[in-house]
Protein backbone atom coordinates (compact mmCIF):
# COMPACT_ATOMS: atom_id res chain seq x y z
CA UNK A 1 0.00 0.00 0.00
CA UNK A 2 1.56 3.01 -0.91
CA UNK A 3 1.53 5.71 2.38
CA UNK A 4 -1.14 8.54 1.51
CA UNK A 5 0.70 12.21 1.82
CA UNK A 6 -1.12 13.66 4.56
CA UNK A 7 -1.48 17.35 4.88
CA UNK A 8 -1.57 17.89 8.86
CA UNK A 9 -1.80 20.46 11.38
CA UNK A 10 -1.49 20.17 14.89
CA UNK A 11 -2.11 22.86 17.31
CA UNK A 12 -1.23 21.93 21.07
CA UNK A 13 -2.06 24.29 23.81
CA UNK A 14 0.93 24.01 25.89
CA UNK A 15 1.19 25.53 29.52
CA UNK A 16 5.17 26.90 29.51
CA UNK A 17 6.66 25.79 33.14
CA UNK A 18 5.76 29.01 35.31
CA UNK A 19 9.57 29.15 36.94
CA UNK A 20 9.49 32.29 38.96
CA UNK A 21 13.21 32.43 39.48
CA UNK A 22 13.86 32.44 35.89
CA UNK A 23 11.60 35.17 34.31
CA UNK A 24 13.92 36.20 31.51
CA UNK A 25 13.65 32.24 30.12
CA UNK A 26 10.19 31.55 31.25
CA UNK A 27 7.38 34.46 30.16
CA UNK A 28 4.08 33.44 30.97
CA UNK A 29 2.01 32.74 27.63
CA UNK A 30 1.15 29.83 25.52
CA UNK A 31 3.29 28.10 22.71
CA UNK A 32 2.11 26.25 19.75
CA UNK A 33 3.67 23.26 18.01
CA UNK A 34 2.42 22.19 14.47
CA UNK A 35 3.84 19.78 11.81
CA UNK A 36 4.48 20.40 8.37
CA UNK A 37 3.02 17.67 5.55
CA UNK A 38 3.96 13.75 6.37
CA UNK A 39 3.68 11.01 5.12
CA UNK A 40 2.16 8.84 7.66
CA UNK A 41 2.10 5.04 7.64
CA UNK A 42 1.76 3.39 11.06
CA UNK A 43 0.43 5.31 14.06
CA UNK A 44 3.46 6.13 16.36
CA UNK A 45 3.28 8.91 19.62
CA UNK A 46 6.14 10.72 19.85
CA UNK A 47 6.95 12.67 22.86
CA UNK A 48 8.27 16.01 22.72
CA UNK A 49 9.82 17.41 25.60
CA UNK A 50 12.52 19.55 27.09
CA UNK A 51 13.47 23.90 26.54
CA UNK A 52 13.08 25.43 23.52
CA UNK A 53 15.00 28.33 23.43
CA UNK A 54 14.08 29.81 19.98
CA UNK A 55 11.06 29.82 17.06
CA UNK A 56 11.56 27.58 13.99
CA UNK A 57 11.69 24.52 12.36
CA UNK A 58 12.67 21.25 14.82
CA UNK A 59 13.18 17.77 13.94
CA UNK A 60 11.51 15.55 15.93
CA UNK A 61 12.30 12.06 14.29
CA UNK A 62 13.18 11.05 10.18
CA UNK A 63 10.65 13.11 8.34
CA UNK A 64 8.88 14.68 11.30
CA UNK A 65 9.47 18.66 11.42
CA UNK A 66 7.89 20.36 13.89
CA UNK A 67 7.79 24.07 14.05
CA UNK A 68 8.27 25.70 17.57
CA UNK A 69 6.30 29.24 18.16
CA UNK A 70 6.08 31.62 21.67
CA UNK A 71 10.01 30.27 22.70
CA UNK A 72 11.90 30.42 25.03
CA UNK A 73 9.43 28.01 27.13
CA UNK A 74 9.72 24.25 28.57
CA UNK A 75 7.11 21.88 26.24
CA UNK A 76 6.24 18.06 27.79
CA UNK A 77 3.75 16.79 25.85
CA UNK A 78 3.13 13.48 23.31
CA UNK A 79 2.11 13.78 19.52
CA UNK A 80 0.55 11.02 17.93
CA UNK A 81 0.45 11.10 14.31
CA UNK A 82 -2.65 9.36 12.83
CA UNK A 83 -3.89 7.93 9.06
CA UNK A 84 -7.35 6.39 8.33
CA UNK A 85 -5.12 4.33 6.10
CA UNK A 86 -2.28 2.76 6.86
CA UNK A 87 -0.59 -0.70 6.79
CA UNK A 88 -2.58 -3.67 8.35
CA UNK A 89 0.11 -4.96 10.17
CA UNK A 90 0.17 -4.25 13.60
CA UNK A 91 3.50 -2.30 14.85
CA UNK A 92 3.75 -1.76 18.89
CA UNK A 93 3.58 2.08 19.58
CA UNK A 94 7.16 3.43 20.74
CA UNK A 95 8.66 6.82 21.81
CA UNK A 96 11.10 8.68 19.84
CA UNK A 97 13.22 10.62 22.13
CA UNK A 98 14.72 14.20 20.44
CA UNK A 99 17.60 15.75 21.59
CA UNK A 100 16.74 18.95 23.34
CA UNK A 101 18.69 21.94 25.36
CA UNK A 102 18.18 21.38 29.24
CA UNK A 103 16.16 24.59 30.70
CA UNK A 104 18.09 27.04 32.65
CA UNK A 105 19.62 26.93 35.87
CA UNK A 106 19.67 30.50 37.68
CA UNK A 107 21.96 31.08 40.51
CA UNK A 108 20.12 31.33 44.16
CA UNK A 109 23.42 31.66 46.79
CA UNK A 110 26.12 34.51 46.25
CA UNK A 111 29.33 33.73 46.80
CA UNK A 112 31.05 34.19 50.29
CA UNK A 113 33.13 36.88 48.89
CA UNK A 114 29.85 38.85 48.15
CA UNK A 115 27.60 37.64 50.97
CA UNK A 116 30.21 38.70 53.08
CA UNK A 117 29.77 42.77 52.30
CA UNK A 118 26.84 42.79 54.30
CA UNK A 119 29.06 42.99 57.78
CA UNK A 120 30.93 46.10 56.60
CA UNK A 121 30.34 49.25 56.29
CA UNK A 122 31.84 52.71 54.96
CA UNK A 123 35.30 52.96 52.92
CA UNK A 124 36.11 49.48 54.54
CA UNK A 125 34.42 48.38 51.44
CA UNK A 126 36.35 49.47 49.04
CA UNK A 127 39.16 46.44 49.05
CA UNK A 128 36.67 43.76 49.20
CA UNK A 129 34.18 44.31 46.36
CA UNK A 130 36.92 43.99 43.77
CA UNK A 131 37.23 40.34 45.46
CA UNK A 132 33.05 40.31 45.02
CA UNK A 133 33.57 40.74 41.18
CA UNK A 134 36.36 38.20 41.14
CA UNK A 135 33.76 35.84 42.43
CA UNK A 136 31.09 36.28 40.11
CA UNK A 137 33.35 35.77 37.52
CA UNK A 138 32.50 35.61 34.02
CA UNK A 139 28.94 35.40 34.76
CA UNK A 140 28.47 38.45 36.13
CA UNK A 141 25.42 40.32 34.70
CA UNK A 142 24.76 43.84 33.91
CA UNK A 143 22.68 43.74 37.06
CA UNK A 144 25.22 42.82 39.04
CA UNK A 145 28.06 45.12 38.13
CA UNK A 146 25.79 47.75 38.48
CA UNK A 147 25.32 46.73 42.38
CA UNK A 148 28.97 46.66 42.55
CA UNK A 149 29.66 50.18 40.59
CA UNK A 150 28.22 52.50 43.02
CA UNK A 151 30.49 54.81 44.46
CA UNK A 152 31.10 53.59 47.77
CA UNK A 153 31.54 56.56 50.90
CA UNK A 154 31.69 56.47 54.64
CA UNK A 155 27.82 56.44 54.69
CA UNK A 156 27.59 53.03 52.30
CA UNK A 157 25.88 49.91 53.84
CA UNK A 158 27.41 46.66 52.68
CA UNK A 159 23.74 44.96 53.11
CA UNK A 160 22.82 47.13 50.74
CA UNK A 161 24.77 46.17 47.98
CA UNK A 162 24.23 42.89 49.18
CA UNK A 163 20.72 43.00 49.02
CA UNK A 164 21.12 44.60 45.10
CA UNK A 165 23.20 41.04 44.29
CA UNK A 166 20.66 38.63 45.78
CA UNK A 167 17.95 40.93 43.62
CA UNK A 168 20.23 40.81 40.49
CA UNK A 169 20.90 36.72 41.18
CA UNK A 170 17.71 35.38 39.50
CA UNK A 171 19.10 36.54 36.27
CA UNK A 172 22.35 34.71 36.48
CA UNK A 173 21.65 31.49 34.80
CA UNK A 174 23.36 28.68 32.78
CA UNK A 175 22.03 25.58 30.71
CA UNK A 176 25.00 23.90 30.93
CA UNK A 177 28.76 23.62 32.30
CA UNK A 178 31.18 26.23 30.92
CA UNK A 179 33.71 25.23 28.26
CA UNK A 180 36.70 25.71 30.75
CA UNK A 181 34.50 22.96 32.97
CA UNK A 182 34.15 20.45 29.78
CA UNK A 183 38.25 20.80 29.42
CA UNK A 184 38.85 18.94 32.63
CA UNK A 185 38.74 15.25 32.29
CA UNK A 186 40.84 15.26 29.02
CA UNK A 187 43.54 18.14 30.65
CA UNK A 188 47.00 16.48 32.01
CA UNK A 189 48.31 16.08 35.37
CA UNK A 190 50.59 19.01 34.71
CA UNK A 191 47.63 21.07 33.78
CA UNK A 192 45.18 19.80 35.98
CA UNK A 193 45.35 22.89 38.83
CA UNK A 194 45.00 25.21 36.10
CA UNK A 195 42.13 23.92 34.33
CA UNK A 196 40.23 23.22 37.67
CA UNK A 197 41.12 26.73 38.61
CA UNK A 198 39.49 28.18 35.52
CA UNK A 199 36.33 25.98 36.06
CA UNK A 200 35.79 27.74 39.17
CA UNK A 201 36.60 31.14 37.64
CA UNK A 202 34.12 30.76 35.17
CA UNK A 203 31.32 29.19 37.46
CA UNK A 204 31.13 32.43 39.66
CA UNK A 205 28.11 31.94 41.93
CA UNK A 206 27.79 28.27 41.03
CA UNK A 207 31.07 27.40 42.71
CA UNK A 208 29.30 27.39 45.83
CA UNK A 209 28.06 24.58 48.33
CA UNK A 210 28.08 20.71 46.56
CA UNK A 211 29.89 22.09 43.74
CA UNK A 212 32.66 23.55 45.72
CA UNK A 213 33.10 20.53 47.28
CA UNK A 214 33.51 18.70 43.70
CA UNK A 215 35.59 21.18 42.27
CA UNK A 216 38.01 20.63 45.30
CA UNK A 217 38.13 16.77 44.47
CA UNK A 218 38.73 17.22 40.69
CA UNK A 219 42.52 17.40 40.99
CA UNK A 220 42.26 13.78 42.61
CA UNK A 221 39.14 12.46 40.45
CA UNK A 222 38.55 14.54 37.35
CA UNK A 223 36.89 11.98 35.13
CA UNK A 224 33.84 12.49 37.46
CA UNK A 225 34.15 15.93 37.78
CA UNK A 226 31.44 16.70 35.47
CA UNK A 227 28.41 14.58 36.30
CA UNK A 228 29.53 15.74 40.17
CA UNK A 229 29.20 19.48 38.99
CA UNK A 230 26.19 18.71 36.88
CA UNK A 231 23.71 16.87 39.77
CA UNK A 232 25.34 19.30 42.38
CA UNK A 233 23.96 22.71 40.07
CA UNK A 234 21.08 20.96 38.48
CA UNK A 235 22.27 20.43 35.27
CA UNK A 236 21.16 16.64 34.69
CA UNK A 237 23.84 14.27 34.14
CA UNK A 238 24.57 15.29 30.60
CA UNK A 239 23.39 12.33 28.50
CA UNK A 240 19.94 13.26 27.54
CA UNK A 241 20.25 16.47 26.46
CA UNK A 242 22.41 18.32 23.71
CA UNK A 243 25.87 20.11 24.52
CA UNK A 244 25.63 23.46 24.13
CA UNK A 245 29.63 24.80 24.28
CA UNK A 246 29.57 28.53 25.63
CA UNK A 247 31.76 30.84 24.09
CA UNK A 248 35.03 31.93 26.58
CA UNK A 249 36.97 34.81 26.43
CA UNK A 250 40.84 34.67 25.24
CA UNK A 251 41.29 36.55 28.57
CA UNK A 252 41.48 35.17 31.79
CA UNK A 253 40.49 36.72 34.47
CA UNK A 254 43.00 37.48 38.09
CA UNK A 255 42.39 35.35 40.74
CA UNK A 256 42.60 36.89 43.54
CA UNK A 257 45.52 35.42 46.10
CA UNK A 258 46.29 35.49 49.43
CA UNK A 259 49.28 38.30 49.86
CA UNK A 260 52.97 36.92 50.05
CA UNK A 261 54.57 37.13 52.99
CA UNK A 262 56.04 40.41 53.20
CA UNK A 263 59.20 41.25 55.36
CA UNK A 264 59.26 42.74 58.67
CA UNK A 265 61.34 45.65 57.65
CA UNK A 266 60.09 48.26 54.19
CA UNK A 267 62.07 50.92 51.89
CA UNK A 268 59.19 53.13 50.39
CA UNK A 269 60.33 55.80 48.49
CA UNK A 270 60.21 59.02 49.69
CA UNK A 271 61.92 61.27 46.88
CA UNK A 272 63.63 60.86 43.68
CA UNK A 273 65.93 63.06 42.16
CA UNK A 274 67.73 62.55 38.74
CA UNK A 275 71.66 62.12 38.36
CA UNK A 276 73.00 61.88 35.06
CA UNK A 277 74.95 58.48 34.44
CA UNK A 278 76.02 56.55 31.35
CA UNK A 279 73.31 54.80 29.06
CA UNK A 280 73.82 51.28 29.91
CA UNK A 281 71.78 48.58 28.86
CA UNK A 282 68.09 48.23 30.13
CA UNK A 283 68.03 47.02 33.75
CA UNK A 284 66.88 43.38 34.65
CA UNK A 285 65.56 41.96 37.65
CA UNK A 286 65.04 38.00 38.44
CA UNK A 287 62.65 36.35 40.40
CA UNK A 288 64.15 35.34 44.32
CA UNK A 289 60.59 34.88 46.12
CA UNK A 290 57.74 32.86 45.97
CA UNK A 291 54.14 34.09 46.31
CA UNK A 292 52.44 32.87 50.21
CA UNK A 293 50.65 30.43 48.67
CA UNK A 294 53.08 28.06 47.28
CA UNK A 295 55.67 29.11 50.25
CA UNK A 296 53.02 27.19 52.49
CA UNK A 297 53.23 24.31 50.43
CA UNK A 298 56.52 23.77 52.74
CA UNK A 299 54.11 22.89 55.42
CA UNK A 300 52.25 20.09 53.82
CA UNK A 301 52.97 16.66 52.73
CA UNK A 302 51.75 13.36 51.22
CA UNK A 303 48.52 13.99 49.32
CA UNK A 304 47.22 17.02 51.70
CA UNK A 305 49.68 19.10 49.07
CA UNK A 306 47.64 18.17 46.18
CA UNK A 307 44.43 20.71 46.77
CA UNK A 308 46.81 23.51 47.43
CA UNK A 309 48.84 23.21 44.44
CA UNK A 310 45.53 25.26 42.92
CA UNK A 311 46.51 28.02 45.20
CA UNK A 312 49.77 28.40 44.07
CA UNK A 313 49.36 27.62 40.51
CA UNK A 314 46.78 31.28 40.62
CA UNK A 315 49.35 33.00 42.22
CA UNK A 316 52.22 32.70 40.02
CA UNK A 317 50.18 34.18 37.37
CA UNK A 318 51.66 34.34 33.62
CA UNK A 319 54.78 32.80 35.39
CA UNK A 320 53.01 29.26 36.22
CA UNK A 321 54.33 27.70 32.95
CA UNK A 322 57.20 25.22 31.56
CA UNK A 323 59.44 24.09 34.35
CA UNK A 324 57.56 26.08 36.36
CA UNK A 325 54.39 24.48 36.30
CA UNK A 326 56.08 20.75 35.76
CA UNK A 327 57.36 21.82 39.53
CA UNK A 328 53.66 22.02 40.24
CA UNK A 329 52.12 18.48 38.50
CA UNK A 330 50.46 16.32 40.80
CA UNK A 331 51.34 12.88 38.90
CA UNK A 332 54.61 12.74 40.98
CA UNK A 333 53.01 13.68 44.41
CA UNK A 334 52.49 10.11 46.38
CA UNK A 335 52.46 9.43 50.10
CA UNK A 336 55.65 10.50 51.19
CA UNK A 337 55.82 13.57 49.18
CA UNK A 338 57.42 16.63 51.15
CA UNK A 339 56.08 20.15 50.11
CA UNK A 340 59.54 21.36 50.58
CA UNK A 341 60.71 19.68 47.50
CA UNK A 342 57.71 21.72 45.29
CA UNK A 343 59.06 25.00 46.99
CA UNK A 344 62.53 23.73 46.13
CA UNK A 345 61.84 23.28 42.77
CA UNK A 346 59.80 26.16 42.21
CA UNK A 347 62.53 28.42 43.20
CA UNK A 348 65.43 26.55 40.83
CA UNK A 349 62.77 27.27 37.94
CA UNK A 350 61.92 30.30 38.48
CA UNK A 351 65.68 32.06 38.77
CA UNK A 352 65.88 31.70 35.09
CA UNK A 353 62.45 34.27 35.15
CA UNK A 354 63.81 37.73 34.96
CA UNK A 355 61.71 40.84 33.69
CA UNK A 356 63.35 44.01 32.23
CA UNK A 357 60.04 45.96 32.68
CA UNK A 358 56.57 46.33 34.66
CA UNK A 359 53.66 43.77 33.01
CA UNK A 360 51.36 45.75 30.76
CA UNK A 361 48.81 45.49 33.92
CA UNK A 362 51.09 47.49 35.89
CA UNK A 363 51.56 50.36 33.54
CA UNK A 364 48.35 50.61 33.13
CA UNK A 365 48.52 52.48 36.56
CA UNK A 366 49.50 55.14 35.21
CA UNK A 367 46.26 56.32 34.00
CA UNK A 368 44.61 55.89 36.89
CA UNK A 369 44.31 57.95 39.99
CA UNK A 370 42.20 57.95 43.18
CA UNK A 371 39.79 54.76 44.48
CA UNK A 372 40.05 53.61 40.89
CA UNK A 373 43.28 52.01 41.75
CA UNK A 374 42.38 49.37 44.15
CA UNK A 375 40.83 46.99 40.97
CA UNK A 376 43.59 47.78 39.06
CA UNK A 377 46.42 47.33 41.62
CA UNK A 378 45.12 43.88 42.15
CA UNK A 379 45.23 42.88 38.81
CA UNK A 380 49.24 43.89 38.46
CA UNK A 381 50.04 42.10 41.89
CA UNK A 382 49.00 38.80 39.56
CA UNK A 383 50.81 39.88 36.63
CA UNK A 384 53.74 40.04 38.80
CA UNK A 385 53.71 36.51 40.06
CA UNK A 386 56.81 35.74 41.98
CA UNK A 387 57.98 39.43 41.95
CA UNK A 388 55.10 40.55 43.76
CA UNK A 389 57.48 40.15 47.18
CA UNK A 390 58.69 42.17 49.81
CA UNK A 391 58.96 46.10 49.25
CA UNK A 392 57.36 45.51 45.93
CA UNK A 393 54.36 44.24 47.47
CA UNK A 394 53.68 46.61 49.91
CA UNK A 395 53.51 49.34 46.75
CA UNK A 396 50.73 47.36 46.09
CA UNK A 397 49.44 47.66 49.27
CA UNK A 398 45.33 48.37 48.41
CA UNK A 399 45.27 50.13 52.53
CA UNK A 400 47.73 52.75 51.71
CA UNK A 401 45.54 54.00 48.37
CA UNK A 402 43.12 56.94 48.78
CA UNK A 403 41.61 59.73 47.24
CA UNK A 404 44.77 61.28 46.60
CA UNK A 405 46.74 58.47 45.44
CA UNK A 406 48.45 58.32 41.80
CA UNK A 407 49.46 55.49 39.42
CA UNK A 408 52.23 57.23 38.16
CA UNK A 409 53.48 57.32 42.26
CA UNK A 410 53.03 53.47 42.41
CA UNK A 411 54.68 52.80 39.69
CA UNK A 412 57.59 54.74 40.86
CA UNK A 413 57.64 52.77 43.71
CA UNK A 414 57.58 49.28 41.81
CA UNK A 415 59.83 49.94 39.42
CA UNK A 416 62.34 51.46 42.61
CA UNK A 417 61.52 48.52 44.59
CA UNK A 418 62.21 46.21 42.09
CA UNK A 419 65.38 47.99 40.20
CA UNK A 420 63.87 48.74 36.54
CA UNK A 421 64.39 52.41 36.51
CA UNK A 422 65.00 52.89 32.95
CA UNK A 423 68.37 54.10 31.48
CA UNK A 424 67.00 56.70 29.87
CA UNK A 425 66.90 60.47 30.92
CA UNK A 426 63.44 62.24 31.87
CA UNK A 427 63.61 63.81 28.33
CA UNK A 428 63.85 60.48 26.64
CA UNK A 429 67.26 61.28 24.80
CA UNK A 430 68.98 58.29 26.01
CA UNK A 431 71.94 60.07 27.24
CA UNK A 432 71.79 59.92 30.93
CA UNK A 433 70.13 57.82 33.53
CA UNK A 434 67.75 58.65 36.99
CA UNK A 435 68.85 57.46 40.27
CA UNK A 436 66.29 57.09 43.27
CA UNK A 437 67.24 58.07 46.76
CA UNK A 438 64.92 57.02 49.24
CA UNK A 439 64.02 57.41 53.23
CA UNK A 440 65.60 55.14 55.31
CA UNK A 441 64.07 51.41 55.78
CA UNK A 442 61.05 51.82 58.43
CA UNK A 443 61.95 49.84 61.78
CA UNK A 444 59.90 46.94 62.92
CA UNK A 445 56.96 47.34 65.10
CA UNK A 446 54.85 44.91 67.11
CA UNK A 447 51.30 44.17 66.90
CA UNK A 448 48.26 42.79 68.91
CA UNK A 449 45.32 41.34 67.20
CA UNK A 450 42.10 41.08 68.79
CA UNK A 451 40.98 37.28 69.80
CA UNK A 452 38.51 36.88 67.14
CA UNK A 453 41.73 36.72 64.81
CA UNK A 454 44.10 35.27 67.16
CA UNK A 455 41.85 32.35 67.59
CA UNK A 456 41.86 31.23 63.93
CA UNK A 457 44.89 29.35 65.14
CA UNK A 458 42.54 26.57 66.18
CA UNK A 459 40.49 26.28 63.23
CA UNK A 460 41.67 25.10 59.93
CA UNK A 461 40.37 24.02 56.34
CA UNK A 462 36.33 24.83 55.18
CA UNK A 463 35.54 25.98 58.51
CA UNK A 464 37.78 29.18 58.53
CA UNK A 465 34.56 30.53 56.17
CA UNK A 466 32.66 30.97 58.98
CA UNK A 467 35.42 32.18 61.43
CA UNK A 468 37.58 34.90 59.07
CA UNK A 469 34.49 37.24 58.68
CA UNK A 470 34.20 37.72 62.34
CA UNK A 471 37.72 38.55 62.13
CA UNK A 472 37.31 41.39 59.47
CA UNK A 473 34.66 42.67 61.61
CA UNK A 474 36.64 42.62 64.98
CA UNK A 475 39.56 44.56 62.34
CA UNK A 476 36.98 47.04 61.92
CA UNK A 477 38.92 50.14 60.04
CA UNK A 478 42.09 48.35 59.75
CA UNK A 479 40.98 45.11 58.09
CA UNK A 480 41.34 46.58 54.07
CA UNK A 481 44.39 46.45 52.26
CA UNK A 482 46.88 43.49 52.55
CA UNK A 483 45.22 42.46 55.96
CA UNK A 484 41.96 41.90 54.14
CA UNK A 485 43.59 40.14 51.50
CA UNK A 486 45.14 37.62 54.21
CA UNK A 487 41.02 37.03 55.10
CA UNK A 488 39.73 36.30 51.59
CA UNK A 489 37.66 33.39 52.08
CA UNK A 490 37.84 32.75 47.96
CA UNK A 491 41.53 31.34 48.73
CA UNK A 492 40.04 28.66 51.55
CA UNK A 493 40.40 25.36 50.68
CA UNK A 494 40.42 21.72 52.89
CA UNK A 495 44.67 22.53 53.50
CA UNK A 496 43.88 26.06 54.59
CA UNK A 497 45.51 26.74 57.98
CA UNK A 498 44.16 29.06 60.68
CA UNK A 499 48.09 29.48 61.63
CA UNK A 500 48.84 30.53 58.00
CA UNK A 501 46.03 33.40 57.72
CA UNK A 502 47.02 34.79 61.46
CA UNK A 503 50.83 34.85 60.41
CA UNK A 504 49.71 36.53 57.25
CA UNK A 505 47.70 39.23 59.09
CA UNK A 506 50.36 40.25 61.56
CA UNK A 507 53.40 40.06 58.72
CA UNK A 508 50.80 42.67 56.23
CA UNK A 509 50.52 44.82 59.30
CA UNK A 510 54.50 44.43 60.60
CA UNK A 511 55.09 45.60 56.79
CA UNK A 512 52.97 49.13 57.65
CA UNK A 513 53.87 50.22 60.72
CA UNK A 514 52.38 53.62 61.71
CA UNK A 515 54.81 56.56 60.03
CA UNK A 516 52.98 59.18 61.76
CA UNK A 517 50.29 59.24 65.41
CA UNK A 518 47.07 59.26 64.96
CA UNK A 519 45.99 62.60 66.24
CA UNK A 520 44.15 60.50 69.31
CA UNK A 521 47.89 59.88 70.69
CA UNK A 522 48.98 63.55 69.12
CA UNK A 523 46.27 65.16 71.23
CA UNK A 524 47.83 63.82 74.18
CA UNK A 525 51.06 66.55 74.11
CA UNK A 526 48.79 68.96 75.57
CA UNK A 527 46.97 66.95 78.25
CA UNK A 528 47.41 66.83 82.11
CA UNK A 529 47.16 64.12 84.54
CA UNK A 530 43.59 64.27 84.60
CA UNK A 531 42.50 64.13 81.32
CA UNK A 532 45.31 61.91 80.30
CA UNK A 533 43.32 59.25 82.21
CA UNK A 534 40.58 59.94 79.70
CA UNK A 535 42.75 60.17 76.25
CA UNK A 536 45.03 57.18 77.00
CA UNK A 537 41.99 54.81 75.98
CA UNK A 538 41.53 56.45 72.99
CA UNK A 539 44.78 56.47 71.43
CA UNK A 540 44.85 53.10 72.16
CA UNK A 541 41.61 52.52 70.17
CA UNK A 542 42.89 54.64 67.12
CA UNK A 543 46.19 52.69 67.30
CA UNK A 544 44.46 49.19 67.02
CA UNK A 545 46.78 46.35 66.58
CA UNK A 546 49.82 48.48 66.67
CA UNK A 547 48.97 49.01 70.43
CA UNK A 548 51.08 46.18 71.44
CA UNK A 549 54.62 46.02 72.63
CA UNK A 550 56.88 48.83 73.48
CA UNK A 551 53.55 51.20 72.53
CA UNK A 552 51.74 49.41 74.48
CA UNK A 553 53.91 50.31 77.33
CA UNK A 554 54.45 53.98 76.34
CA UNK A 555 50.80 54.41 76.99
CA UNK A 556 49.91 54.71 80.50
CA UNK A 557 50.38 58.31 82.90
CA UNK A 558 53.30 56.64 84.69
CA UNK A 559 55.76 57.13 81.70
CA UNK A 560 55.34 60.78 82.46
CA UNK A 561 53.49 63.96 81.06
CA UNK A 562 51.46 63.77 77.53
CA UNK A 563 54.30 65.18 75.80
CA UNK A 564 56.65 61.98 76.93
CA UNK A 565 54.07 59.38 75.89
CA UNK A 566 54.12 61.02 72.12
CA UNK A 567 57.51 60.85 72.31
CA UNK A 568 57.29 57.20 73.70
CA UNK A 569 55.49 56.31 70.91
CA UNK A 570 57.26 58.23 68.19
CA UNK A 571 60.27 56.44 69.42
CA UNK A 572 59.19 52.99 69.58
CA UNK A 573 57.26 53.67 65.91
CA UNK A 574 60.61 55.19 64.64
CA UNK A 575 58.65 58.07 63.73
CA UNK A 576 60.92 61.57 63.14
CA UNK A 577 60.02 64.75 64.67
Amino acid sequence: MTPKALGLTLLGALQKRQDATCPDFCPFDTMTISIAPTEIVVEQPIRVTGYFPDNGPFTLAPDVVATITGAPGVIDTVLTLESSDYETNTIEPSTTASCVPAPPVCATVLPVACASLSSTDGLALVPLVPLCTAALGVLGTANTAACLAADIGATTAGASIVACLNAALSGVCITALPQACLDIPTASAADLPGKVAACTLALGPFAVGTAAECLGTAVTDPSNILSCLRTAIGLGDGSDACTTVVPTSDTTAPATSTDTTPPTTVTTPDSTSCVPTATGPAPSVCATGLPQACTELGSLNGLEIIPALVGCTVALGPFAVGNTLSCLATSGITLTTAGTTIVDCLRNALKGECITSLPPSCTKLRTENGLKLVPEAAKCLVALGPFAVGTTLSCLSTSQITTTSTGVGIIDCLETALGLRSSTSPGGDGTAACTTTSTPPAPTCEVNLPPECSNLKRTNGLALVIEVPICLVALGVFGVGNAAACLATTAITLSTTGVAIVECIENAFKAQCPRELPAACTNLANDNLGELVVDIPLCTVALGPYAAGTALSCLSTSVGSGQTIVQCLKDAFGISG
